[in-house]
């Protein structure tokens, strides 16, 4: 992001010739402070870009500057051009006319390398517009949360950083009620507004470091055998290296929090699954479909 940010900056100064900070900051989003190490990286890099103090005073290119391609090696045009349209895939607003001005500049007609279209955005985009605001404002957002067990709870947090594995978005974030990190996943999130509250707290800001549990609790492993007419749904759900091939079947492992969500999973293979282990769970099951049976007798 730091990288598209800092070849718009220069492109809002070809055009408008000089604008001030404040005037960048709320353009991106970020703060004061962060647009002044922008001006840093770009005066580090060469780029004759300066700052008058004062009532008139902005952010200036000196005059007759030209944006010189020639500045950057042509591996360093591909990784700009590469890093702008993994972005796209997130459907970030300004970033499809950054791209198309920067295949202007770079030339070249190389093919993306990678397509990806989160569908989920397009249709909750105010959800994500609102949570970019948020996390780079440190705002304290409210929202209705859904657990693994069906449970609801207020939740008041800090954004620290959305999170997208294993086909879902997640939310990191500061939980203000536990005083601890959290881990939200986005589906579950309901309800969602910004109150006017900040948090002023210092805050880590390689989140990777942070032990983010949505749920602190023990998991089961599962050992299931499915009939091999599910091949696609084993190797779309499964790790390959928890997948064993047997001569009609296939022996899976998993590892979940043992609950309703759980029984549920087992139970969606109908009957082209079966529990293997633990033993304990197969009465379980059985006594679901017992029960879902009663709905249709």
């Amino acid at each position: 992001m730091k990288t598209s940010r800092l070849f718009e900056i220069i492109y809002i100064l070809l055009d408008r010739k000089k604008v001030t900070a404040n005037e960048l900051s709320h353009h991106f989003e970020v703060s004061i402070r962060t647009i002044y190490r922008d001006i840093d990286t770009l005066s580090s890099a060469g780029i004759p870009i300066y700052m008058i103090q004062g009532k008139n005073g902005g952010i200036s290119l000196v005059d007759n500057f030209v944006l010189d391609k020639s500045m950057l090696s042509s591996e360093e045009q591909k990784e700009i051009k590469i890093a702008l349209q993994s972005i796209q895939a997130t459907h970030y607003p300004e970033v499809e006319k950054l791209l198309a001005k920067m295949n202007l500049f770079l030339k070249g007609d190389e093919t993306p390398w990678i397509e990806i279209e989160f569908n989920h955005w397009d249709n909750d985009n105010e959800k994500f517009q609102l949570l970019k605001t948020a996390t780079i404002y440190k705002q304290i957002i409210h929202f209705q949360y859904h657990n693994n067990c069906g449970e609801q709870s207020n939740r008041e947090v800090v954004p620290l950083k959305l999170w997208f594995k294993e086909r879902h978005w997640y939310l990191k974030a500061y939980c203000l009620e536990k005083e601890n990190y959290r881990l939200f996943k986005l589906s579950r999130i309901k309800r969602l507004s910004k109150t006017n509250k900040t948090f002023n707290k210092p805050i880590p800001l390689d989140t990777s470091l942070i032990n983010f549990n949505e749920n602190r609790i023990n998991t089961t492993t599962v050992k299931l055998k499915i009939h091999h007419s599910q091949a696609n749904r084993v190797y779309d759900e499964f790790p390959e290296k928890s997948i064993v091939k047997e001569k009609d079947a296939y022996i899976v492992s998993l590892s979940y929090p043992e609950d309703e969500w759980l029984y549920g999973y087992i139970l969606s293979f109908g009957n082209y699954a079966k529990v293997m282990e633990p033993y304990y769970m197969q009465k379980i099951i059985k006594e679901r479909l017992i029960t879902a049976l009663k709905n249709y007798i």
